[in-house]
């Protein structure tokens, strides 16, 4: 029997350095056979890294193709939240921490261990002999000097307040520091695991992050040119070589273009993929689709001023508008519409009583009650962003016609939309966790971020904010589900569908798999075959 057991885990071991197997296949045949999810992840990870760490040296061109490029031609993550600058900070950067699984199972990277010593204090020692690119030793002041400055209130970071709270570093020894924060701070485990850790140089001259990006991850970083970002491998990784040797990714803003793009061969990977995209590749050995999401949703942002500063107003608009039909007819059941303002696979997510389910009529006796004219017009920016974007934004502008609202719409370039779209009382986008905490989402209803986002500053919503970042457990997710209420009835946006994040990958590329962040922290384990 023990015999056995060892074969089948070797068989385990050796599909999964060669490929054949995923990491979420190899999960549950782990579990299969008897592992504990500790002992599943650290056999993936050593099987994945014995399989690059085989290779003479990493090899070929691995091209993702987005529909956005980096929010802004500057690399420090801290202070940006698009998908692009996620996954180069995923690969240029380390963490002290990381996500290595689908089930979001926590890890050491650039820290061995961690335990809380006190409920706000929590103590880690360093990995040894970690380099950053430049060949500079990773050490306990960089570290220090990295979080201390995304903990400061005074920062002005956008990362302050959304997956850090106020918190600073206490230097023990070279090997061990403690990370100290205000007030108890429930999701700390899982923000350090999407932290980048600057050199401390990087962090004094914040002007050179307008250059470039060094980090001690597993690619480097090269260049961004014409739309395009470049990394290479850095073989001196602390857990290996990556498999690849260039990974690119490469701004496509037009869907037809990005899978044709992929169909020729011109790209690898393409990301957040339509339903459409899906059809093109169904039943095609060459490809095969990744949909590991993140606790991320779309929506129809409302700028919570003006006439959308009624809340009855916001409720006519939830009633009127058919979101089961947009999922269904147009994004063709890629999504999934929640009945609260978190997503439906986040930690604490409950339906709401009141499902605000297609009720034309219902609308306009809200529009009434509020005074609501004939001549009531808003205005919308449409782009390319999210999948079927403007096919979902013209059916929005359809229904409320129908109730008696007009919808003035603008169409921008994804870089003008992502800039101006707080200027228009409706714009579809997408708010997705960085961190794997739907306090991350939640975040963004409170303080500067509120009114930058949604033109909202409501004082009831700080408060419930604070209960569930200082709570833990059934009692945490009791006030998570508190807050997402509130802002379910009062309909501060259109919570229209979960985003699914189907990604489509060729098949020359092996043992590519995500987790549920928004990085590519597995991509260092994939290869490519020609």
């Amino acid at each position: 029997m023990d015999k056995t057991h060892d074969l089948e885990l070797n068989e385990l071991r050796a599909a999964i350095a060669s490929g054949r197997m995923s990491r979420r296949a190899a999960l549950k045949r782990a579990a299969a056979l008897g592992l504990s999810l500790s002992g599943a992840v650290a056999l993936i990870s050593e099987a994945g890294v014995s399989s690059v760490r085989a290779q003479d040296a990493p090899s070929g061109t691995l091209v993702i193709g987005n529909a956005e490029p980096p929010t802004s031609a500057q690399w420090d993550s801290y202070t940006v939240f698009g998908l692009v600058d996620a996954q180069v900070a995923s690969l240029v950067h380390d963490s002290l921490l990381g996500y290595d699984s689908a089930d979001g199972a926590i890890v050491g990277h650039l820290a061995t261990a961690w335990e809380m010593t006190d409920p706000t204090t929590m103590r880690l020692t360093l990995r040894e002999g970690v380099t950053f690119h430049d060949g500079s030793p990773v050490t306990a002041e960089d570290v220090k000097a990295t979080l201390d400055r995304v903990g400061s209130p005074d920062s002005g970071l956008a990362w302050h307040g959304l997956i850090f709270p106020n918190m600073s570093v206490n230097i023990v020894d070279p090997t061990t520091i403690e990370v100290v924060t205000e007030e108890v701070f429930g999701p700390l485990e899982k923000s350090l695991a999407v932290a980048p850790i600057f050199p401390a140089g990087d962090i004094a001259d914040p002007a050179l992050l307008t250059e470039r990006a060094i980090g001690a991850g597993p690619y480097k970083w090269i260049s961004y040119d014409e739309n395009k970002v470049t990394l290479e491998a850095n073989t001196d990784y602390w857990a290996g070589a990556p498999g690849i040797q260039t990974v690119v990714f490469e701004y496509i803003q037009d869907a037809n273009a990005r899978i044709s793009a992929l169909l020729t061969g011109q790209v690898d990977i393409i990301t957040r993929c339509s339903s459409e995209q899906l059809d093109r590749v169904e039943d095609d050995d060459n490809f095969y689709v990744v949909d590991v999401p993140p606790l991320t949703q779309i929506l129809c942002i409302y700028q919570n001023n003006g006439q959308l500063a009624n809340q009855e107003i916001r409720q006519a608009l939830a009633y009127a508008i058919d979101r089961q039909a947009i999922v269904d007819g147009i994004l063709m059941g890629v999504g999934k519409v929640p009945f609260s303002a978190i997503a439906t696979n986040a930690p604490g997510y409950q339906e709401q009583p009141e499902r605000f389910d297609f009720d034309p009529e219902k609308a306009r006796e809200l529009l009434a009650a509020a005074g609501v004219g004939e001549d009531f017009t808003l205005t919308m920016a449409t782009s390319t962003l999210v999948p079927h974007q403007k096919e979902i934004d013209q059916a929005i502008a359809q229904f409320l016609q129908d109730v008696g609202i007009n919808v003035d719409i603008t169409t921008l370039e994804v870089g003008a939309f992502r800039t101006s779209y707080n200027q228009y009382d409706l714009t579809l986008n997408t708010l997705a966790s960085f961190n794997y905490d739907p306090d991350f989402v939640l975040g963004f209803y409170a303080g500067p971020t509120a009114e930058a986002v949604f033109n909202l500053n409501d004082p009831a919503i700080p408060p419930m904010i604070d209960a569930q970042r200082s709570s833990s457990g059934e009692e945490r997710l009791e006030n998570i589900n508190e807050l997402a209420a509130y802002l379910w009835d009062g309909q501060v946006s259109l919570y229209l569908s979960d985003e699914l994040w189907p990604f489509i990958v060729s098949s020359k590329v092996q043992n590519y798999d995500r987790v549920p962040v928004v990085g590519e922290p597995l991509l260092r384990l994939a290869t490519k075959s020609e």
